[in-house]
């Protein structure tokens, strides 16, 4: 083992053997290592961390500061309450679906093809003021410079990398890289975490026991495929190009001179429509299903090269495999797409695990099952109650889960087995939101929280679904009923303010839920003695008011695109760091006419960042 905290080691180990078949083929059995491990004292639990992407990275960057706190203030019982750690990454290095591999060849130290990648030109699609640390600002890292309200994800990386290894440079010394975890189990008798993992490189299969188990491989494990049109496209024959968005890698060979179809309305469908453009794409076509992506927020979109196509489906190949066929679900309408040279699975991804025992896992076809709202619950009164009425009777199928809550959870911790904590994000600030819930798992594990029971957790969720509710945006994807009376207010061609986004109304109501993701965030952070107060679930104060204020603003730039300019392009002078209160500047020429050269300084020399 790794770490010396066990009372006793039982190691059985199988010798290597080979068969020789022929002269060129054998065959190899590796040993397993099975490793018992005890505590030393009562205090100090055990826990494994799978994953080091931002969420692993986080969590040990969580411990280092809680020691350090601990440390200064004599805190020797708290220092005693720290987990001993091992922490799992399948790939070679920390970052996670951060890091990038231009032309996706596999590494070689993971046997995992599907592990998903952002790639390589991708620039952030959120105000960068919303993911700035409390100990660690974008001044601290870059300087005394001005940048730019979005950021090209190589910064990023670097920022938060850099945050981390700030104060111990050997951070990443006992992450086990190269590792990938099988499976994890969970014995009730000895209430303990039973862990296999693999050496991707020797193939050494290890067993550990542990106290607490940390999920932080995000929800980014795998890409998600669409079944229904992969089927169509492969077996029909399609002869283009068919990727998943995490798979692009050099984008030009796919795109230059050609006409593409995006395949869901996200914000990878948005951020690829935009670098197929500055790639000299012939055609953008968007295929929306659900009309409520980040695509769809577009007033315009640059040189008028993309087409929006919404509630069509892929059905069939055409044009002797080169081209598309699009049908509306009823069959009332055909859209012919020709001479298609790629297609790209914008459909975002799944939580990659397969690993966990399945009573370990979050049900995600539970949270889709019938939920029940309270006999007689009403609407509060909201800027479409005199359109809508405010009698609107609830679906007896509530979904509640939309990226807000999962009723097998309660702030991240698996009911069923409060040992068990997801760090992951749903919100507009994916790296504040990790962290914050980084540190509240190591509070969980340390007792600086107290677990309620299950019945008050259960209460607790109860509530937030009525507050879900309340929101106009969330109760749309969570209530068929409410979505019909909604979408009726279309009818007849007379498009409703409320289906346009630049009308201030609608902006004011899709901001709504992005306030209550961060009140609920507040409320986390108070709970769990984050070291950066913003307000409290009741009260947001300044600092968490001015959240709100950057992400509206990632949301308005949208709306007032032109054939030229593109959201990274809008006015930039109402969002400011809730730390230095520096406002971020525009860019010197427009996101389309950037080149690599123009931003390789940002990433490198950050002295020069004023030339962007």
């Amino acid at each position: 083992g790794r770490y010396l905290h066990s009372k006793i080691q039982v190691i059985f180990r199988m010798v290597f053997c080979f068969f020789p078949l022929s002269r060129s083929l054998s065959i190899a059995l590796t040993f397993t290592v099975f490793h018992v491990s005890g505590e030393i004292d009562s205090k100090r639990k055990s826990a494994v961390v799978i994953g080091c992407g931002p969420g692993g990275m986080f969590f040990l960057h969580s411990m280092e500061v809680k020691r350090g706190m601990m440390e200064e203030a004599g805190d020797t019982d708290g220092l005693e309450r720290l987990p001993i750690v091992d922490v799992f990454e399948k790939r070679s290095e920390p970052g996670g679906v951060w890091k990038a591999n231009r032309d996706f060849t596999q590494d070689e130290s993971t046997d995992d093809t599907e592990t998903a990648n952002m790639y390589e030109a991708l620039w952030t699609n959120a105000p960068k003021e919303s993911i700035e640390f409390y100990d660690y600002t974008f001044e601290d890292h870059f300087g005394d410079v001005d940048l730019p309200l979005y950021m090209p994800r190589q910064a990023i990386l670097e920022y938060f990398t850099a945050r981390v290894m700030r104060k111990n440079p050997n951070i990443f010394e006992n992450v086990h890289f190269s590792t990938t975890v099988i499976s994890v189990k969970y014995n009730e008798d000895r209430k303990k975490f039973v862990v296999t993992t693999r050496n991707n490189r020797t193939k050494e299969k290890k067993i550990t026991e542990y106290d607490k188990c940390v999920w932080a491989a995000g929800l980014e494990g795998k890409p998600n495929i669409p079944e229904e049109v992969d089927n169509v496209l492969r077996k029909e024959s399609f002869r283009g190009n068919i990727i998943h968005s995490s798979k692009v890698g050099n984008f030009t060979k796919y795109v230059e001179n050609k006409r593409i179809l995006l395949v869901g309305d996200s914000l990878s469908a948005e951020d690829l429509a935009l670098q197929a453009i500055k790639l000299g794409v012939e055609r953008v076509y968007i295929s929306s299903r659900s009309g409520g992506g980040a695509a769809m927020y577009h007033a315009a979109w640059p040189y008028n090269k993309v087409e929006i196509i919404e509630k069509m489906n892929v059905t069939s190949v055409i044009q002797d495999g080169l081209g598309i066929r699009l049908t509306f679900p009823n069959d009332s309408e055909v859209l012919d797409l020709n001479n298609i040279a790629t297609v790209v699975y914008c459909t975002g991804y799944t939580e990659g695990d397969d690993m966990l025992d399945q009573d370990l896992r979050i049900d995600v076809e539970k949270e889709y099952t019938p939920y029940t709202m309270p006999l007689g619950w009403k609407m509060k009164n909201n800027v479409l109650t005199e359109y809508m009425g405010d009698d609107i009777e609830p679906h007896p199928e509530i979904k509640c889960c939309q990226g807000y809550i999962y009723m097998d959870l309660y702030r991240n911790l698996l009911i069923s087995n409060p040992s068990l904590f997801y760090i992951s994000h749903s919100s507009a600030m994916p790296l504040f939101e990790t962290d914050v819930y980084a540190w509240m798992s190591l509070s969980y594990i340390m007792g600086d929280i107290e677990i309620p029971t299950e019945e008050e957790m259960r209460r607790q969720n109860d509530a937030d679904v009525l507050d879900l509710m309340e929101v106009i945006e969330i109760r749309y994807l969570m209530d068929h009923n409410y979505a019909a009376v909604n979408d009726a207010l279309n009818e007849e061609g007379k498009e409703h303010w409320s289906w346009d986004i630049t009308d201030p109304r609608t902006l004011q109501s899709y901001m709504e839920q992005d306030k209550l993701h961060i009140k609920i965030m507040a409320r986390d952070m108070r709970d769990s003695k984050y070291p950066l107060d913003i307000g409290t679930y009741e009260k947001l104060n300044k600092k968490g008011l001015q959240l709100v204020d950057n992400n509206k603003e990632g949301i308005s730039h949208r709306t007032f695109t032109t054939d030229k300019k593109t959201f990274r392009d809008g006015d930039v002078t109402h969002s400011k760091s809730i730390f230095t209160k520096k406002v971020a500047v525009p860019l010197r020429k427009l996101w389309l006419d950037l080149e690599e050269s123009d931003y390789d300084d940002l990433l490198g020399k950050r002295r020069q960042c004023n030339k962007l």
